[in-house]
């Protein structure tokens, strides 16, 4: 899903702005579409949807062990992208992204 998500996003902001002008009242649509429409968070989403993308073995695998123990995985991922956002605020390289993450956050 996030694989597919990443390969179509950018057909996501004239496909939401096209059902929001469709539907104004909708307070739901109307936040999708104003995200999207802003070129940074748009920018951000696909940073964590390639993020996401390049590491979805991995979060598989974790996925497995946090079950076995019984405990919720997302606090793991959403820490994990934190430690994203982080990097990406503090302007800072990684050696541990691939080459075409690496550029996208560039």
């Amino acid at each position: 899903m996030v694989n597919y998500t990443k390969d179509h996003i950018i057909y996501w902001p004239s496909f939401f702005k096209e059902e929001f002008d469709n539907d104004k009242k909708h307070n739901t649509l109307a936040a999708i579409n104003s995200c999207l429409q802003n070129e940074r968070e748009l920018g951000i989403i696909t940073i964590y949807l390639n993020f996401i993308s390049s590491f979805a073995n991995e979060f598989i695998q974790d996925l497995d062990f946090f079950q076995q123990l019984n405990k919720p995985v997302f606090p793991f991922v959403e820490l994990r992208l934190q430690q994203l956002t982080s990097y990406i605020e503090m302007y800072r390289n990684s050696n541990d992204f691939e080459p075409s993450l690496k550029n996208l956050i560039i």
